[in-house]
């Protein structure tokens, strides 16, 4: 690290820690007798010349030929003075803006209430004026709501600390936290009681608070682990929504008072015109009452701009901050991705960062992962997130596709159902038009009209393909006059038809929650032809035992009695299930079987982990290898005994976010609350390590409760409760646990049948179907946005069906022609490689095709020949299509600040509304980087330093100057 000498001086008035040393060139033990003759003979001299040179002249020549020897013992022994001095430097604040277009958007929509409080922070009405003391008051309960629930947190971690001392660390910090809290409490009380004129409900609502709290301070002062925190959040809830009501009974009364004041009456027109853009660059403005300015000056300030993807700007001097903060709003960007944000700052913090995030956004998220965990990693680390919402979240007009389903796949002349949900926000009484398309086909055309404000639509869609095939149907909302969103609104999805169902088989040793609840969904799937096996059920006397009956497709019950006996048995069915069953019952023959319908014949397996015998019976057998988890403990004892006692909650993984079976609703924000709402298990297997090439969906949190601290890449990998991985042709997911039963009440959601469904749906996620009995292949959607790639997998078998590998093919893509007897013309092509781990199985990639309809096939010595010669390969080609990229910020534009308080609460920051950032930026901690930096001054010892080099100076000046002085002396005594 280069140092000013303004720093150095600095140091060297206060340094730290001396210390000294020595570094010889020689023995010193060599030293010491060659100084001792030395000093002998300076003794000598005195004696020999006593009687021709004065006495003081002789006692001066003999000083200074002793500093000689002085100086040259020093100049062999090397001596070096050590010391440490520190340096603090200012942290650094990661200024976070959004860009997207729905930035540039004017909240027309806003209330007069809210704008009111806009025009009193960014000084456009006086605070003489408009003082809006109880609106900051409900703000800072709100950041105190937020705190709390962090506290919370912190206790809950200590209920499951694997150590008395880990646990007495965090009870402490919880306590110093809550000490704190009560002191902001208390003087948010006093100030809404000198305000309001003291209401005694709400203050003795604050009063009750204070007192709970201290009941839960001194537990934790006393090492308990507080237990009652609900009639606390209940009371925090009463007194938020209070002091809510008696805020926005002010901001009215104080409207109603200068409804004819032109000062008023001009900020609010002025704030009424403002973007969210124009917002947010006013708050971090110098003349802003917002705080911003000396916040700035206190931190080393660095800008990511995020849309779509960040961009971290370089580092800017004061000089250019404004005008580089004013070109990081500019609103450009089609898409929000606040994840890549956060990403590309936790990319560039240090292991010991001193640094805070600050993130300004509407908080209206329609691309990327979920930010909430890279947030929280951060958190762990001491950079705290906080959050700042620009925008109203009243909507402007908008017509959107919440969501658009439909089954995954269907049969040959069965009627495929659709269904799409539509919101309609401030549309009350306009026509809306929908239409529903197979293709390019128009199928359905429908008005529907909206009775409220914002109002979801149902609409049901139904169609009977003409064949065999995959088939893309869309849905659109024509555009609608005074929405926002001017283009049309489209959604896709993806039925492949099939000649036969798919074929389940569920294995279960004993009847059980589990068993019962999925055999129920399972048995009423249209789409499933199941055969259920129980080996060992209930035997009830008197009744005789049906006939066994094999497992087998040609069976019509869904219920059987024997499992398949031999490979090509195990081979027809498409999904496994295994529940807690018994090698002897499923002996290694069996598992050979299918093992090799998995490998082979591109079957998914999936294994339920039981109390009895799955997975830990099957170490060793030839099953072993193809689950995603070691067959070794992973969990200490006192941890199981934990959670049998107090339960988990099972934890969504950066690696499971975008997984379909992590989707438990198409929207995102229902989505976040159904994750947030998943309930606690109380039991799981002790495999839970999951291998290298696995991928883990769910986690088992390091102790139990919610998100604890400490869980990371590491630990989820540790902790696997869902995993998934390729093996072979097929694919093998592992749950750890049988009590997926527990998600039947999930949000007031079926939560079970929803994850089997997506099971099923991931199970046939690699259905390929284009091709034949020999080669088949596909791509990952129909449609796509212009700049996306497109995906595409192959799998090639031979003439005994076994995959072959080491093949040279390519994926080509033809150009639709625009005229009906026009030849196509060849768009891109792209080799086809081996996919790692999954044997007879192709990738490849196409990317940079333009708008425009697009056909895709293979082509290849071999290959191409399979493809063209197979009589069963009816479609030889797949229709794709590439459209110009969609504008995402348009289909819902209003601001998401409950995802920003996620998102804060998960980096244990605080979210507020932007009037009141002056609250939020004083939450900011002043972050700082502690340097010690130790230093030395010697001969000889760092040639690099300036402190060598002064030592070096010095000593051949005294050395100079004192033979010098030896020799003026000799020359005016006359001994030379």
């Amino acid at each position: 690290m280069k140092l000013s000498w303004n720093h150095l001086l600095s140091s060297i008035a206060t340094p730290t820690a001396w210390s000294f040393g020595v570094h010889p060139a020689f023995s010193p033990w060599l030293i010491a007798p060659f100084g001792m003759i030395a000093a002998a003979l300076c003794g000598y001299l005195y004696y020999a010349q006593r009687r021709t040179i004065s006495k003081t002249v002789l006692l001066w020549l003999t000083a200074l030929r002793l500093a000689l020897v002085l100086l040259m013992a020093v100049l062999l022994l090397a001596p070096v003075v050590r010391w440490t001095h520190t340096l603090h430097q200012r942290g650094t604040l990661w200024l976070t803006l959004d860009h997207s277009q729905s930035m540039a958007l004017v909240d027309k929509q806003t209330s007069p209430e809210r704008q009111l409080q806009w025009a009193g922070a960014l000084g456009f009405i006086s605070s003489k004026l408009w003082p809006d003391t109880l609106d900051r008051d409900a703000t800072r309960l709100s950041i105190l709501a937020q705190q709390l629930r962090a506290i919370r947190s912190t206790v809950q971690n200590a209920a499951f600390a694997q150590t008395t001392a880990h646990r007495k660390q965090l009870l402490a910090r919880a306590a110093k936290q809550m000490s704190v809290w009560r002191h902001h409490l208390a003087n948010l009380a006093l100030d809404v009681g000198n305000v309001s004129g003291e209401p005694p409900s709400l203050v003795h609502n604050l009063q009750r608070l204070q007192t709970r709290t201290g009941e839960l301070l001194a537990d934790m002062r006393q090492g308990k682990v507080p237990q009652h925190w609900s009639l606390l959040a209940t009371n925090m809830t009463i007194a938020a929504a209070a002091l809510h009501s008696l805020a926005l009974s002010q901001d009215r009364a104080f409207l109603a008072a200068h409804a004819d004041d032109q000062t008023v009456q001009l900020a609010l027109k002025r704030v009424a015109s403002m973007t969210r853009t124009d917002l947010a660059a006013a708050l971090l403005s110098q003349n802003a009452s917002t705080g911003a300015a000396p916040l700035l000056k206190r931190f080393n300030v660095r800008l990511v701009s995020f849309a779509s993807a960040a961009s971290v700007l370089p580092p800017s001097r004061p000089s250019s901050l404004g005008s580089n903060i004013a070109q990081a709003l500019s609103p450009t960007g089609r898409a929000t991705n606040i994840a890549a944000a956060m990403q590309a700052i936790a990319e560039r913090l240090g292991p010991q960062a001193a640094a805070t995030v600050l993130v300004l956004s509407d908080g209206r998220e329609n691309m990327g992962p979920d930010p909430d965990s890279v947030a929280r990693i951060m958190g762990s680390r001491g950079v705290k997130v906080f959050t700042l919402c620009i925008g109203s979240a009243q909507s402007p007009p908008t017509a959107s596709i919440r969501s658009f389903n439909g089954p995954g796949w269907a049969f040959q002349h069965d009627k495929v159902q659709l269904s799409a949900v539509v919101r309609l926000r401030s549309l009350a009484g306009k026509a809306v038009t929908l239409q529903l398309l197979r293709g390019d086909l128009l199928l359905k055309t429908k008005t529907i009209t909206a009775d409220n404000s914002d109002e979801m639509i149902t609409e049901q869609f139904h169609d009977i393909p003409p064949g065999t095939g995959s088939y893309e149907y869309h849905l659109r909302i024509q555009p609608v006059p005074g929405a926002v969103n001017h283009q049309a609104v489209e959604d896709s999805l993806r039925v492949a038809v099939r000649q036969s169902k798919l074929q389940v088989l569920l294995v279960a040793s004993r009847p059980g929650w589990e068993y019962q609840y999925l055999l129920n969904y399972l048995s009423r799937n249209s789409q499933v032809h199941l055969q259920a096996v129980l080996l060992h059920p209930i035997v009830v006397p008197g009744i005789a035992a049906p006939p066994p009956v094999p497992a087998s497709p040609d069976n019509k019950s869904y219920l059987a009695q024997q499992l398949p006996g031999n490979a090509q048995q195990w081979s027809v069915f498409n999904i496994i299930i295994l529940g807690d069953v018994s090698p002897g019952d499923l002996t290694n023959p069996m598992q050979q079987a299918i093992a090799a319908a998995v490998k082979n014949s591109g079957a998914c397996l999936v294994v339920e982990a039981g109390q009895r015998y799955m997975p830990t019976s099957y170490a060793g057998g030839p099953l072993a290898p193809l689950l995603p988890v070691k067959l070794t403990a992973a969990w200490p004892p006192e941890i199981l005994a934990q959670q049998l006692r107090h339960g988990f909650v099972p934890t969504v993984t950066p690696q499971g976010v975008g997984s379909v079976l992590s989707a438990f609703s198409a929207d995102r924000t229902e989505n976040s609350r159904m994750l947030a709402a998943m309930p606690r298990w109380y039991w799981h297997s002790e495999q839970t390590d999951a291998r290298a090439g696995a991928r883990v969906i769910w986690a088992i949190p390091a102790g139990a409760g919610r998100n604890p601290t400490g869980q990371g890449f590491d630990s989820e990998h540790r902790h696997a409760l869902l995993a998934a991985m390729s093996v072979g042709s097929g694919r093998v997911l592992y749950l750890a646990s049988d009590e997926t039963w527990r998600l039947r009440q999930l949000d007031a959601h079926n939560g079970q049948n929803i994850f089997w469904g997506h099971v099923l749906r991931w199970a046939t996620g690699q259905s390929l179907p284009a091709g034949g009995r020999f080669v088949r292949f596909g791509t990952d959607h129909h449609q796509y946005q212009a700049g996306q790639q497109v995906r595409v997998r192959a799998r090639v078998l031979g003439e005994n069906l076994l995959p072959q590998s080491n093949l040279h093919f390519r994926v080509v893509v033809l150009s639709e022609p625009a005229k009906t007897n026009a030849a196509p013309q060849q768009a891109a092509e792209a080799t086809m490689t081996p996919s790692p781990g999954s044997a007879g199985y192709y990738d490849g990639v196409i990317a940079g095709l333009a708008p425009g309809h697009y056909r895709v096939t293979l082509r290849g010595s071999s290959v191409g020949h399979k493809l063209r010669d197979d009589p069963t390969a009816s479609v030889k080609s797949i229709a794709i299509s590439v459209s110009r990229q969609a504008n995402l910020e348009m289909l819902d534009p209003s601001a998401d600040p409950a995802a920003l308080m996620r998102l804060a609460e998960a980096g244990q920051g605080a979210m507020v509304r932007g009037p009141f950032a002056a609250l939020l930026l004083k939450q900011i901690p002043k972050a700082k980087k502690t340097f010690h930096i130790p230093e030395q001054a010697g001969l000889f010892s760092n040639p690099h330093s300036g402190y060598t080099r002064l030592a070096h100076f010095l000593f051949l000046l005294v050395f100079a100057g004192v033979v010098t002085a030896e020799w003026i002396v000799r020359k005016m005594s006359g001994v030379v």
